[in-house]
């Protein structure tokens, strides 16, 4: 007979989880890991420490994540394996789930639990990613609010206030052009979305270069046959008086003071000088535009008689000068004309 203590004893059956159990557990663990990715993804914490493997000195290593002063917070954590699995009886890994053998975020530790999440025995994958609602995260991008709310927010602004100036333009964004802001005897006229000022009071050509300097401006350059034939119907239209100028002539930036005979286009204190677009006298005596630039001058025009090194355009016309046509005219301070402004 054989010795009782010889008998090999029959191991007890090992009994795997009820299949309704499994489930559950991974729909508690679903629900668990959308929780956690709601809270990660709208800030509501500071960080997830996440347990990782252990270092070669058998200490624990935790590294927050998830925090917004850390990145991205679906990025693994510096020196953390983010491989989908762990494979028990990797090195510094507990196969028998001990203190430090953790796996990552949203995988099952190893060696814990029989069969559930891809534990040995389990026919299911592990857990790695989870279906989360489109609408709930669209929520939390929107901070909590929803597409009613956001409809409802203001547009754009589409004007950027400004300080007001006297140039036919709304600077301050209040939907009143120009205000109280323009001078006796000033209006601002607005060009193709570009700021002008015409003053009707006869002023020296030093006080003209101020009176713009103040808007922000400088005494109004002509480029180009359209910008003049614009701004002489505008400043036709404010009606000025014309009495002792019966053509209106006008205060440009055309100057020649510096060197006779070549004319540029000058600032002030607020705006440089500009280029040299005529050289010489009239064209009828071999004056010319520089570079194709425009110029605008009367016939027998630039005279310089007697040391005129100063622009004017005739805005009515007479006898010599047709409307829009150019004069040069003294500088000094006693001749006193009206004068066109514009932003730089």
């Amino acid at each position: 007979m054989t010795s009782p203590l010889n008998r090999r004893r029959k191991a007890p059956e090992r009994r795997s989880k009820p299949r309704w159990l499994e489930h559950a557990s991974h729909s508690a663990r679903s629900h668990s890991a959308l929780s956690h990715s709601a809270r990660s993804h709208s800030g509501w914490v500071l960080g997830l420490l996440v347990c990782c493997t252990s270092r070669p000195d058998g200490t624990g290593l935790f590294q927050a994540v998830g925090s917004p002063s850390f990145g991205d917070p679906l990025a693994p954590a510096a020196g953390i394996d983010s491989s989908p699995s762990v494979e028990p009886g990797s090195p510094g890994v507990s196969s028998a789930g001990g203190s430090e053998g953790q796996a990552l975020v949203g995988i099952e530790p190893a060696g814990i639990g029989s069969g559930v999440g891809g534990g040995a025995g389990s026919t299911e994958p592990p857990l790695t990613d989870v279906d989360v609602d489109v609408d709930v995260v669209e929520a939390f991008d929107a901070g909590g609010e929803d597409a009613a709310t956001l409809d409802a927010r203001a547009p754009p602004p589409t004007c950027f206030p400004e300080p007001e100036l006297c140039d036919g333009l709304d600077g301050d964004c209040d939907g009143n052009v120009d205000g109280p802001t323009c001078a006796a005897g000033c209006t601002g006229i607005a060009l193709d979305g570009r700021g002008y000022m015409f003053c009707a009071s006869a002023v020296s050509r030093a006080a003209a270069l101020e009176r713009c300097a103040q808007e922000g401006m400088r005494l109004v350059w002509l480029e180009t046959a359209v910008e003049s034939e614009a701004l002489l119907d505008a400043i036709a239209a404010t009606n000025p008086s014309l009495a002792n100028n019966p053509e209106l002539l006008t205060q440009i930036g055309a100057s020649d003071g510096v060197v006779e005979g070549a004319w540029r286009w000058v600032g002030n204190r607020v705006a440089p000088d500009a280029f040299s677009f005529w050289q010489g006298g009239p064209g009828n005596l071999g004056g010319e535009a520089l570079g194709g630039a425009y110029a605008g001058w009367a016939a027998g025009e630039p005279n310089n008689s007697p040391d005129e090194d100063c622009a004017t355009i005739s805005i009515i016309g007479g006898p010599l000068h047709p409307p829009g046509s150019w004069d040069d005219r003294a500088c000094g301070a006693t001749e006193l004309f009206p004068f066109a402004c514009e932003a730089p």
